[in-house]
């Protein structure tokens, strides 16, 4: 072990080096005991990390399960440069559109992948999209998407209220349909807004006295984009947008799930295409 790298109430994460190739590795513990609702999420996520294999998905290399300290373990991919939150935190200034595209284009493209697959990461947000330090130093980072115990399969019908406030679906609120890959595009489209103007459309928890009711409410209040659009026009980062971004958000922030496009037809609008490189997913 290297050093801790944070704790939360029923996990913590340290940096590691492997013995064997000096590489830097991360390893995640989850405690409180095995058939705790925490180790059902922490099992859910190795299965399904150890089944994917994708540039924009963070690796899981190891994992076991200590039954007698009632821990399970996971040995992940190191990613060193924070979550896309941090970087929004840290910036006193808007980042730039070709950047956003490129990581909103390595969402989606991680997306189409899971998708492809059967598989619903269900809690799409800037937290969950870690951050690679560039190797000579110079360049965009790369994003690597994180956090896959909530996944569900697109098999699976699941009502259940699963997420985070800010960036769930109307749909998802409301507890009338089951989760799909367009719950999931809602929250790329409510990242990439957020990522654009450095505010939560919908607002966050925080913002009302931690009662995540209100944001909710907005959700369910939200029809047609000129909703928020009014919130989103105090954001200096938002008035500069280019038409082709913003137009990007509105195409996705939509609240019937059916007029909202797939992961592979959201790779297709102009605003990606224009900032992807050649031969790029």
């Amino acid at each position: 072990m290297i050093k801790e790298l944070g704790a939360g109430s029923f996990s913590k994460v340290q940096l590691l080096r492997d013995r064997r190739s000096g590489a830097t590795r991360v390893l995640k513990i989850t405690e409180g005991g095995i058939g705790t609702d925490e180790s059902q999420i922490a099992k859910n996520e190795i299965q399904v990390l150890s089944a994917l294999d994708h540039p924009n998905i963070v690796k899981c290399f190891e994992c076991c399960e200590d039954i007698a300290r009632g821990q399970l373990l996971m040995v992940l991919e190191y990613v060193g440069g924070g979550d896309c939150q941090q970087l929004l935190r840290s910036s006193a200034k808007p980042q730039s559109e070709p950047f956003i595209a490129k990581l909103i284009s390595q969402l989606l493209s991680a997306l189409c992948y899971c998708h492809a697959r059967g598989i619903l990461h269900c809690d799409i947000k800037p937290d969950n999209m870690m951050l690679t330090q560039p190797s000579s130093g110079k360049g965009m980072p790369d994003c690597k998407v994180i956090d896959f115990g909530l996944t569900h399969r697109i098999d699976e019908l699941s009502f259940d209220y699963v997420g985070t406030p800010s960036y769930m679906a109307p749909e998802i609120v409301k507890g009338t349909v089951a989760y799909t890959i367009k719950a999931d595009i809602w929250s790329v489209g409510v990242t990439a807004c957020e990522l654009l103007s450095s505010l939560r459309p919908f607002g966050g928890p925080q913002e009302y006295g931690n009662d995540a009711d209100k944001v909710l409410q907005n959700i369910l209040n939200f029809s047609r984009f000129q909703d928020i659009e009014s919130k989103l026009c105090r954001s200096e980062g938002w008035m500069s947008c280019s038409f082709s971004a913003k137009d990007f958000v509105k195409t996705l922030v939509i609240a019937d799930p059916a007029a909202r496009p797939c992961a592979d037809q959201a790779l297709e609008h102009t605003w990606l295409r224009r900032t992807r490189p050649c031969g790029a997913l």
